[in-house]
């Protein structure tokens, strides 16, 4: 299922005065729910594990098993009715549509690997790999096939079908490289009074 959720970003200073006025600056996001079941959860929860027995500061920043989800693109609300219009746009009977004839109106199998980092802010896995063959819970949910690029392909046109419908009811960012990925850890969250990024300071202990 898609949801619409609010940013949670690191602090920011305020912007400086412009000569023009910006675009909105996006606070929501559309993201796919990752499987609560219990092989899932077990295998993000056994990533975060070993961070943390890696470096112990981590602990704070491991995001629960329960969050977990892929990012499918970027707006800006302008309120709890805005909101609820786009959460009912995506409930109703044009997007139902829009996904069966693409063929994305079932669960999606994916396959997740490596550990990658974000501006040494974010720990994630990304979307990608070879094809693996569906657990017996997504086969019994009705999931959709495994694919050769772990998913990767669906997602984007799953984004793609979302974002269209979506369009003329919300402000979007503009696009760029499309990156799925499930965040593992977000480290901004940690305090860091000894000078350094956590990331760097890891690696120094390693």
């Amino acid at each position: 299922m898609v949801h619409v959720i609010e940013q949670q970003e690191p602090s920011a200073q305020a912007a400086p005065s412009l000569p023009f006025k910006p675009l909105p600056r996006p606070n929501f996001f559309l993201a796919v729910r990752v499987s609560h079941s219990p092989a899932v959860r077990q295998a993000l929860e056994s990533v975060g594990a070993a961070l943390v027995s890696h470096s112990a500061e981590l602990a704070g920043a491991v995001e629960p098993s329960v969050r977990a989800h892929i990012t499918l693109g970027l707006m800006h609300l302008t309120g709890p009715e805005h909101v609820a219009e786009v959460a009912s746009l995506l409930q109703g009977p044009a997007m139902a549509a829009a996904l069966r004839a693409e063929g994305l109106d079932r669960p999606l199998t994916l396959s997740l690997r490596g550990l990658s980092h974000f501006r040494d802010s974010v720990l994630y896995l990304d979307v990608g790999g070879g094809q693996q063959p569906p657990s017996p819970e997504s086969a019994a949910e009705g999931a959709a096939p495994a694919v050769p690029d772990g998913g990767r392909s669906q997602l984007e046109r799953l984004m793609h079908v979302l974002l269209a419908q979506l369009s003329p009811h919300a402000y979007q960012q503009g696009s760029g490289v499309f990156s799925p990925h499930v965040t593992i850890a977000k480290l901004f969250k940690l305090q860091t009074p000894q000078g350094g990024t956590t990331v760097e300071r890891c690696r120094a202990q390693g």
